[in-house]
């Protein structure tokens, strides 16, 4: 028998139906994991395009690079050569190469965080130091890199999002405060979880289902937000689903075989199919209209059925 939640919410109830296999069982036991330790459930909208074009801001701009480059002087100082001179953050209204250079920036945070030995998986250069024995200190400059590069892509938009479609799609997210990812809190718990490899099977094309793993829980990017960035979907720091914490995803998935995505990644040699689409969860048996509607509210988990 298959497995059911139930939210309510001030709109009415909403019954979300799971799929039965092997990973939505994981899924379910890291979901009432997560949903115990949560302070608030809610429903969030996703960004398009026009959400993400601000206009040129000389003074954010420079404070946010000033941030990145005293970030960066942290991770010289503990002996972890980052690859970019300080100095060599720079980032000038209209310029081409401020989408590439905050690919770097990006790309350079999450193989460092990854792999806690290397900057770049294309290079052969290791870290000159043991990461572990700074690891606090190392993690907590480049999430600073990284949060200031989230905020400067409000500065430089990208055609290619602003031209597709509006994406159509809902996270419900489980807040759960003061938790490190990678690490465990003291009862064993993790927030997020890795798919195990035989499960990713269960990954799918098939546009029946209606809730599915959030595409924003990946430590780099996913096939899409590749697209939109004129990035190298080659990276391994670019892929599909490869964690779970119980948040979930509603949408119909169509933007993932955009015709345009599609035929750029057969550019680069990826074949479209379930592994650049995502891993389906279940459907909404009731209150489905009620999702957008509720878009940025909180909601409460009543029961598992």
């Amino acid at each position: 028998m298959s497995a059911k939640i139930k939210f309510s919410t001030s709109l009415g109830p909403i019954l979300i139906e799971f799929l039965e296999n092997d990973f939505t069982e994981l899924f379910l036991a890291q979901l009432k994991a997560t949903a115990a330790r949560s302070t608030c459930i809610k429903i969030q909208g996703l960004n398009n395009a026009s959400k993400l074009k601000k206009v040129w801001d000389q003074n954010t701009v420079d404070g946010l690079v000033s941030q990145i480059r005293d970030s960066i002087d942290g991770v010289n100082n503990i002996g972890l050569c980052f690859p970019i001179a300080p100095k060599n953050v720079v980032f000038i209204e209209g310029a081409q190469e401020n989408r590439q250079l905050l690919n770097r920036l990006h790309r350079y945070f999450t193989t460092g965080q990854e792999s806690l030995k290397q900057w770049d998986y294309h290079s052969t250069a290791m870290f000159p130091v043991d990461v572990k024995t700074c690891y606090p200190l190392f993690t907590k400059l480049i999430h600073q890199i990284n949060e200031s590069v989230h905020k400067l892509e409000s500065f430089v938009p990208s055609d290619r999002r602003i031209k597709f479609p509006k994406e159509l799609g809902y996270n419900i997210v489980f807040n759960v405060p003061e938790h490190d990812p990678a690490a465990p809190t003291n009862d064993g718990y993790f927030y997020y979880r890795e798919i195990p490899q035989e499960y990713y099977k269960f990954f799918s094309d098939r546009l029946t289902h209606d809730v599915w793993l959030p595409l924003s829980e990946i430590l780099g990017k996913d096939y899409k937000r590749a697209y939109w960035d004129y990035d190298d979907p080659t990276n391994q720091d670019v892929s599909i689903n490869k964690l779970y914490s119980g948040s979930m995803l509603v949408s119909n998935m169509s933007d993932s075989v955009n015709p345009d995505l599609e035929s750029w990644l057969r550019s680069y040699g990826i074949e479209p199919g379930p592994m650049t689409v995502g891993m389906p969860l279940g459907n909404i048996t009731q209150g489905k209209d009620l999702i957008a509607r509720l878009s940025n509210q909180t909601i409460t988990l009543e029961e598992f059925l």
